[in-house]
């Protein structure tokens, strides 16, 4: 004996899929009891899924008649957008089907996510007043899609649109005066705003600190020189031994040796500061052993004459 069916009005995130087992469904009987009920699978949403529009001119009358033929599907969720939107439903209860509507508020309250932020620029070791820096980033968004984000720098970690200068292209070409902690926002069209923090280094006067030289010669391994150390910015090495003026830079920090002798182990940041240390190395044996002497021992039969081999080893 029901009357009426109608769904209470939700909200939800914009975005993202709602279930029909979320909706609060209000049953009204002939005699006025009113039942919530939830979880209900029978209920469907009505999406649009396709939309036709024809005419057809009559001749006999001069009278043209259009047809607007729309098809729904029916479906268990219910992608939302952003805003108010009113939403087609189809309830199975009894053997009967109710054809209702559920009004769904759509808010974006999540915020973009950065990844992949880099900042790319020059680093000096000299004074400059500034520098060029352009950052690059990857963004996304629950709702809004890539090309609708929009992108700020700032010295603040605190997002006051009036002292932004939003772009909605990446990368963000900006000067940048001086050293140090940097924010770079993302905002979708919503106004929800998130950021990376990004450490900016334009002027190295420092050279790089080396904090030790180790020489690795573990059995079954090849031997090599590690060199460990610090700066802020990304380092290079060169090994090479003392006699040896030629210098090849590389970016890996150990290096194999294959001969003893002092080693000079130079280190250089992204400003062109190098720092220069040595290891003299004389535990590296590629010498065959010598020959010395050989023995025999006459007291034992013809079948059993052991030989004695003295090495000259180091």
């Amino acid at each position: 004996a029901i009357e009426k069916i109608s769904i209470l009005p939700m909200e939800a995130e914009a975005g993202e899929y709602i279930s029909n087992l979320c909706q609060e469904v209000l049953v009204v009987e002939r005699d006025g009891t009113e039942t919530q009920l939830y979880g209900l699978q029978s209920l469907a949403f009505c999406v649009n899924q396709d939309e036709e529009e024809s005419s057809v001119y009559d001749e006999a009358s001069s009278v043209t008649t259009e047809t607007y033929t729309k098809t729904f599907q029916e479906v268990p969720y219910y992608l939302v957008e952003n805003g108010e939107q009113s939403v087609a439903v189809k309830l199975r209860m009894n053997g009967e089907v109710y054809d209702t509507e559920v009004t769904i508020t759509g808010k974006d309250t999540t915020a973009p996510k950065l990844e992949n932020v880099r900042a790319d620029y020059e680093v000096s070791n000299q004074d400059i007043e500034s520098s060029n820096v352009r950052i690059y980033a990857s963004a996304t968004d629950n709702y809004d899609i890539p090309s609708e984000l929009c992108f700020a720098f700032g010295k603040e970690a605190e997002c006051k649109e009036d002292d932004f200068l939003w772009s909605p292209k990446l990368p963000l070409s900006i000067e940048v005066k001086d050293n140090g902690t940097y924010y770079f926002f993302v905002k979708d069209t919503a106004g929800n705003v998130s950021y990376e923090e990004v450490e900016i280094i334009t002027v190295d006067m420092k050279e790089p600190v080396i904090e030790d030289i180790i020489f690795h010669n573990a059995d079954g391994k090849e031997a090599r020189i590690e060199v460990i150390a610090s700066d802020k910015t990304e380092l290079e090495y060169c090994f090479h031994l003392s006699d040896n003026t030629s210098e090849q830079w590389q970016k890996d920090s150990v290096y194999p040796v294959d001969a003893n002798g002092e080693y000079v182990v130079e280190v250089r940041d992204a400003a062109g500061n190098c720092s220069k240390g040595t290891i003299t190395i004389s535990e590296i044996d590629n010498q065959a052993p010598v020959i010395t002497r050989i023995d025999i021992k006459s007291d034992y039969s013809s079948e059993q004459v052991p030989i004695l081999i003295e090495e000259n080893m180091k």
